[in-house]
């Protein structure tokens, strides 16, 4: 059976598609080529993960994998959207408190 798997990460999303050979609740059995880099040959290896994590998730079609993929990177987007109205904030109060320091280092008014 065929399976979609999303990576997420900072740098990059992609989604593969896999042939599954054994499922269970929470782990995932499948197979993939792999190239070795000091021979010039493929072969097939299983290999053996969890179902879910924070980087990857197994889906049963493409178009489930990528609204995944698109979901969170709107998560990501309102994070740092949060992140920047945060840090503009704090250098709003630093920029606020030079401005008190040299009104008072020089006696002018600002």
């Amino acid at each position: 059976m065929k399976k979609y798997r999303a990576n997420i990460s900072l740098t990059y999303t992609s989604i593969f598609e896999h042939v599954v050979i054994k499922e269970t609740k929470k782990r995932i059995i499948y197979k993939i080529e792999h190239e070795f880099w000091d021979r010039d040959k493929i072969e097939i290896i299983e290999r053996c993960e969890n179902k879910f994590s924070d980087n990857h998730s197994w889906f049963n079609t493409f178009e489930e994998a990528k609204l995944f993929c698109v979901e969170k990177h709107i998560e990501k987007i309102k994070y740092f959207e949060k992140k920047i109205k945060h840090h503009n904030s704090e250098i709003n109060k630093i920029v606020d408190l030079n401005k008190a320091i040299m009104s008072n280092m020089f006696g002018t008014k600002s």
